[in-house]
Order: C-alpha cells, then sequence, then structure tokens
C-alpha cells in the first residue's frame, strides 16, 4: 500500500518540492488514516489543495503574476515571452521580470517556450479562469498569433475555445486550418476544426461551402455523419459549380459505400450535367461509369454512355487514364479478352495518376485496373500497385483510402495462394470500421483463408455479423455468396452451396454478361456441388462451359481451376490427363494454391490408379505447397493420402521466421527499431489491440518471450524455435 500511495504522490506532483509539500500538509490534514487513503484520493486532493496554495503564491509575488500566469496557462505550447506579455497586456520588460520570479517560486520552467512545472499546475491555473474569461482570452490569442502570420492551425486551436459570434474571419481561419491538416494527413482533426466553423456560423453564402468541406472530410475520417453531412451539401448547393463539387463528392462515397448505386448515379448525372471545369467533369464521369460496374441496373441504365466511352478510347494514343481504367473492367466482364483487358488496365495505371487520384480526392479508380490485373492472372503487378497505394494513403491519411486498398491486397494475397497476408489485410481492412466498397471484399476472403484454415464455426460466425450488411446485387457480394457456397461444401452441405452459387448465376444474367470473367467462377464451383448431390451429367456439362469460357477468355488460372474441375469429375486415364494438364498450367500461374490443389487430387488420382511412386512425389509438393501458403486443411488432406500411398511424412512445423506473415514481420520489424505499439498502431492506421495481438503471435512463432529478442530472431539469430525445428519429410 505504501509504495502505491509514493508512487501516486509522484504521479500527481512529479517531484516537484512545492508540490509535495503542499500535497503532504494536505495528507496530514486529512482526517482518514493513511490506510485508507488510496491514490484515487491522493489525486484529488492534489487538484484541490495544490491550486489553492499555488494561485495564492502567484498572487503574493506581484499583482500583475496572476495574468501572466494565466497567459501562459491559455497560450500552452505556444507560449513565447512576446505572446504572454501581449495577453497579459503586460510590456516585455515587465513580463520577463514576472517570468523570473515565477522560475524562483518553481512555477515556471525555464526555457522557451515558457511551460508549467506539471500538467497539474497549468490545470490548476487554466480552471480558475472564469468560463467567459477563458473564451475571450482564447479570441485575444487567436488575433495575436494571426497577426504575426502564425500557422492556421495555431490560431485554429485557440478559435476552437472561443464562442460563436458570426465572425467571417474565424470561419475562414478554420477552413484554412482544416486544408492544412488535410494536407499533413490528419482529416479527423481537419473535421473538429469544419465543425466549429460551421457553428461559428459562416454566411448564407459560405455555408454550402463549409458544409461540403466538412462532409468530405468527415467521410475521409470515416466519421459516421460524413453521408449526412455531404446530402446536406449538395441539397443546399446552389450555383453550378457548388453542384457539380458536391454532387462529386457525395456520388463518390455513395458509390465507396455500395449500398446506394441507384442513387450515385442520378446525383452523378446531376452534378455532370452541370460541371463547368473540364477535369471536374472528366472525375465525374468516371464514377459514373464505375458505378456502371457496381450494379445490373446502373449498367443497364449507362449503357449508351459506357458504349461511348469506349469508342472514345479507340486509336488514342494519350488516354484519359480515368477512362483507361473504368472501361478496362468494362472489356473484362464483356466482350474481351485477358490480354485486352490487362493492357487496358496497364496503360490506366502508368504514371501513378490514378493513386495520386486515390489520396488527394479519394477518387477509386485504381481499383477497377488492380481488379483486372488480379483476375487476368497479373497478381505480383496488382499487389506492387497496392502497395504503393497503401504508402501514399498512409503518408496522406487517409483510413478510407487505406480501407479499400487493404481490402483488394487481401484478395490479391488470396490469389496468390499467401494466406496468412491476406488474412492479415482483411483484417486491416475491416479493423478501419469505414464503410466502404472493399469491406463484402476483406469479408469474403477472410472467410474463404478460415475455410482454407479449418475454422469454420468461427467463418460462420463473422458472415451473420457482417455478411447480411451489403447489398446483394453489387459486384463485390458475389465474392460472398462464393465464400458462404465454399464454408457449405466444407460442411457436407452441397444443397445449400447450389442455393448460393444459383444466386450468382441469376445475378450474371441479369448483368446481361458475354464470356468475360467474374468475380466468382460459379460454374466450376456449382459442378462440385451438383456431383456431390449425384447428378454427374450436369456437373460435368457446367464444368465443360466454364473451361470453354475460360479458354476463350485466356487467363492462365481460370483455365487450371476449370480443368481441375473437370478432371476431378472423370475417372481413370481422363481424370490423370486433365488434372496433369491442370497441374502443367497453374504450375505457370500466380496461384500457388489453386497448384497445390491440382497437385493434390493429380496425386490422389494417381494412388488410385496404383502409381504409388508418381503420387507420392505429386502429394509431397502438393503438402509442401499448402503449407507454405497456410492451407492447413489441404496441407492435412495431402498428408492424410500420402500415408494411404505408403510414406511416412512428417507433419510441417509452423515457428521461425517463415512462419511470420507480412503484417508480422512488418510490425515486429518496427518493434525492433524501438518503436511503440502506439506508434506502430498510428503509422500502420491499426488499433494498439491489434499491433499488440500481431506481436504476440510473432513471439510465439519466434519462440521469444517478448521485444527484446526481437532484433536477433528477424536477424537468423538462433532462437529457441530454431532449435526446436525439426525437418519435414515426405519420404
Amino acid at each position: 500500500m505504501g509504495s502505491t500511495l509514493a508512487a501516486a504522490c509522484r504521479e500527481a506532483t512529479g517531484g516537484n518540492a512545492f508540490l509535495v509539500t503542499e500535497l503532504v500538509e494536505g495528507l496530514r490534514r486529512d482526517a482518514r488514516r493513511p490506510t485508507e487513503i488510496s491514490p484515487a484520493a491522493v489525486r484529488e486532493l492534489a487538484s484541490g489543495r495544490v491550486a489553492t496554495a499555488l494561485l495564492l503564491r502567484v498572487g503574493h509575488l506581484d499583482p500583475r503574476a496572476p495574468a501572466l500566469a494565466r497567459a501562459v496557462a491559455v497560450l500552452g505550447g505556444g507560449a513565447s515571452l512576446p505572446r504572454v506579455a501581449g495577453l497579459a497586456d503586460l510590456e516585455v520588460a515587465q513580463a520577463a521580470r514576472l517570468v523570473r520570479a515565477l522560475y524562483d517560486a518553481n512555477v515556471l520552467v525555464p526555457g522557451a517556450p515558457l511551460r508549467f512545472v506539471h500538467p497539474l499546475v497549468r490545470a490548476s491555473v487554466y480552471e480558475d479562469i472564469p468560463p467567459a474569461e477563458r473564451a475571450l482570452l482564447h479570441r485575444k490569442a487567436a488575433d495575436l498569433l494571426a497577426g504575426e502570420q502564425a500557422d492556421p492551425e495555431a490560431i485554429a486551436l485557440q478559435l476552437l475555445l472561443t464562442e460563436p459570434s458570426g465572425d467571417q474571419r474565424v470561419v475562414a481561419t478554420l477552413s484554412a486550418a482544416a486544408q492544412a491538416a488535410v494536407a499533413r494527413g490528419a482529416p479527423e482533426v481537419a473535421s473538429h476544426y469544419l465543425r466549429r466553423a460551421l457553428a461559428e456560423p459562416p454566411s448564407t453564402g459560405a455555408r454550402p461551402s463549409v458544409q461540403l468541406e466538412l462532409g468530405s472530410t468527415a467521410a475521409r475520417a470515416g466519421e459516421p455523419d460524413g453521408l449526412a453531412c455531404l446530402r446536406e451539401a449538395f441539397k443546399v448547393a446552389q450555383s453550378p459549380t457548388a453542384r457539380a463539387a458536391s454532387g462529386f463528392e457525395l456520388g463518390k462515397v455513395l458509390l465507396l459505400g455500395a449500398r446506394a448505386v441507384d442513387e450515385a448515379v442520378s446525383v452523378l448525372e446531376s452534378a455532370l450535367a452541370v460541371a463547368q471545369d473540364r477535369e471536374l467533369a472528366e472525375r465525374i464521369e468516371a464514377l459514373l461509369l464505375l458505378g456502371a460496374t457496381t450494379t445490373a441496373s446502373a449498367r443497364i441504365r449507362l449503357a449508351k454512355r459506357r458504349q461511348e466511352a469506349r469508342s472514345r478510347l479507340e486509336g488514342q494514343d494519350e488516354a484519359s487514364r480515368l477512362l483507361l481504367a473504368v472501361v478496362s473492367i468494362d472489356v473484362s466482364v464483356s466482350d474481351g479478352t485477358a490480354r485486352e483487358a490487362a493492357a487496358l488496365a496497364e496503360r490506366a495505371l502508368a504514371g501513378g495518376v490514378l493513386i495520386r487520384e486515390l489520396v488527394e480526392s479519394d477518387l477509386p479508380m485504381i481499383f477497377p485496373p488492380v481488379w483486372v490485373l488480379v483476375h487476368t492472372g497479373e497478381v505480383g503487378r496488382a499487389l506492387q500497385t497496392l502497395d504503393e497505394a497503401a504508402a501514399a494513403c498512409r503518408a496522406r491519411g487517409s483510413p478510407l483510402g487505406l480501407a479499400t486498398v487493404s481490402a483488394f491486397e487481401a484478395l490479391a494475397q488470396l490469389r496468390a495462394g499467401d494466406l496468412a497476408s491476406a488474412e492479415a489485410a482483411a483484417r486491416t481492412s475491416l479493423e478501419l470500421a469505414i464503410d466502404a466498397i472493399g469491406n463484402p471484399i476483406a469479408t469474403a476472403t477472410l472467410v474463404a483463408v478460415m475455410a482454407e484454415q479449418g475454422q469454420v464455426k468461427d467463418a460462420r460466425t463473422l458472415l451473420r455479423r457482417l455478411g447480411g450488411a451489403y447489398d446483394p446485387e453489387v459486384m463485390p457480394t458475389q465474392t460472398m455468396r462464393e465464400s458462404r457456397a465454399r464454408l457449405s461444401m466444407g460442411e457436407g452441405d452441397p444443397g445449400r452451396a447450389l442455393d448460393e452459387l444459383l444466386a450468382v448465376a441469376r445475378w450474371e444474367e441479369s448483368w446481361q454478361l458475354c464470356h468475360g470473367i467474374l468475380p466468382v467462377a460459379w460454374r466450376s464451383a456449382a459442378a462440385l456441388a451438383y456431383a456431390a448431390l449425384g447428378q454427374t451429367d450436369l456437373a460435368r456439362e457446367l464444368a465443360q462451359e466454364e473451361l470453354m469460357r475460360a479458354r476463350r477468355f485466356g487467363a492462365m488460372r481460370s483455365i487450371g481451376v476449370a480443368l481441375c474441375t473437370l478432371g476431378r469429375l472423370q475417372r481413370g486415364a481422363a481424370e490423370i490427363e486433365l488434372l496433369g494438364e491442370a497441374v502443367s498450367v497453374l504450375g505457370g500461374a500466380e496461384d500457388r494454391l489453386e497448384h497445390a490443389r491440382a497437385l493434390f487430387h493429380l496425386g490422389a488420382a494417381l494412388r488410385r490408379a496404383g502409381h504409388r511412386t508418381e503420387a507420392c512425389e505429386q502429394l509431397a509438393r502438393a503438402m509442401d505447397v499448402a503449407h507454405r501458403c497456410r492451407a492447413t486443411v489441404l496441407s492435412g488432406h495431402a498428408h492424410d493420402e500420402l500415408v494411404l500411398a505408403g510414406a511416412r511424412p512428417r507433419r510441417l512445423a509452423r515457428s521461425g521466421i517463415d512462419a511470420l506473415t507480412s503484417s508480422e514481420r512488418r510490425i515486429a520489424g518496427m518493434a525492433a527499431e524501438g518503436m511503440t505499439n502506439k506508434e506502430i498502431a498510428q503509422a500502420l492506421f491499426l488499433t494498439q489491440r491489434t499491433v499488440e495481438m500481431h506481436l504476440t503471435s510473432s513471439y510465439r512463432k519466434l519462440g521469444i518471450s517478448s521485444r527484446r529478442g526481437l532484433s536477433q530472431a528477424l536477424s537468423g539469430g538462433d532462437t529457441p524455435a530454431d532449435r526446436r525445428r525439426s525437418p519435414a519429410s515426405s519420404s
């Protein structure tokens, strides 16, 4: 108890002799016994007792000393001697003499800027100022700073603590400070400034502009009322310029939310009709066309505009990157080939224009070409782009952008077969808790990863919590249906899986698509469900159609998956031949997980055919690749097949540096460099709880107990985990 009380006393006083003396005197006069005095009571006593003694002490020094102390308290970190003198209505020389007296009285700390010996002292002085007088002092401090042409944010911090008075200079200053905050990557701070500007309030003519700024920054910061602010800004906009600007911002947020696409299209059409600025009109049109890739109703409604946009691209070497971005996805789902769609996507991404648009205005046009690259098999190129976009979003301070980038990164990592990185990126996206079009993608990816790792119960829980929150007709939600189908198949319920997949089929029909690549290869998945229900002929028919469509589109992964599915529906030589072709095709693709799956099914087919040596070779490769993908279910199946083939494989250990996910490596590396959990969380837009979770997992895998061993472990030094690890064998 004694040590706890002593620690509380030190915390309350900072060890300052004057504060300790006053606190001890207060404790001596307290009627309670020492064993009855809690740390909370110490803090409460310190606050009252020290404040009273301090104010008396300052007042006895000089009649003008309290005014100077109040000026220091009001100015905070900006308390330079000239500013303090001006705020206290003192000559600088007078102020300097009083400052020295306050040094000697152990109230201020020597040096610049002027500051109190302890936060408690500052709080005592500040709270003693009557509220009305305090607000006037803050306004006077803001005027002093403005006269010095100080940083707008320094002035804004003072204005936040003043009373609204309808002063348009205050509105202008707070708006300028908000722009500076956005530029340095702090949209939540900008939102705070703009809310105070609205309360001033702005003039009738200026209000729509401030409302629009607030809606944009609130949406960027992920604040729940951002959309409502933008709707209000669009509603009150009178001039064509204001209506076009507010319509662009509102339409963008509606599209990113993926729940009001029809409203977004109407808003954007209205904005485009009055847009006078050519660049803004180009952005609005790009968003409109993006809407046409989101729902069937928008696609049909904007069919003429889509066709006109594609016609404009023909023969243009320097076409708009925004137009190229959205046309690339239209080509991929309509009548183009993988090569054609990927070429358009590459042209759109050239020069980094789309990344700049994302971080400067949250314009999400980078995602259509990234989606195209992922689905045409150019996963490495997609991940490179997403890495650049994520770095830009962090530097700019855009949680909204980072949430969506992380969702697409999760999808790309899943398609690369890196389940650990896919899980980390999906969780990052969802933890940012921003309503964005990437959320169904992140959710579906996380569920898929859980299914591959046998976490069926947890995956079902996640789907119950998030799965029904999205518009079932938007394109990204089809991946949710695929994940639910995957879970149902894993649970031995092919009928339930088929219901989900046939819903995708109806969605495809409503889109009036030709033969392009879709977010879900539903025919292959449905073929396996039909086969499980005993309808083999229908299953083979669907699998053959999927293979035909995949060959026509030309993406290696799609062809390989279709071949693997069709092979699994055959028996004998035909099964081995098709699965062998699938292994060959997927070996040249970037999806390690599907390659491992094809290897497994080929090995199993060879075992059933009596080719044990060849079977063991394929199954050992399948188990190894699946293990490196972190696909524990598939790795386990391959292990069991190897046992049936007569081999004695060892279970593969999951420890050491190689077991770390990309997120774990990044966070562990930052911790090894000396960054605190809070600093890491702020740098990566994560919660401290998430950082702690990743570090705990890293310690376990590396065989260490704290961050003290991180540097050695990450540099490849011998750790307990290394010493425990036994080599895997499939012989």
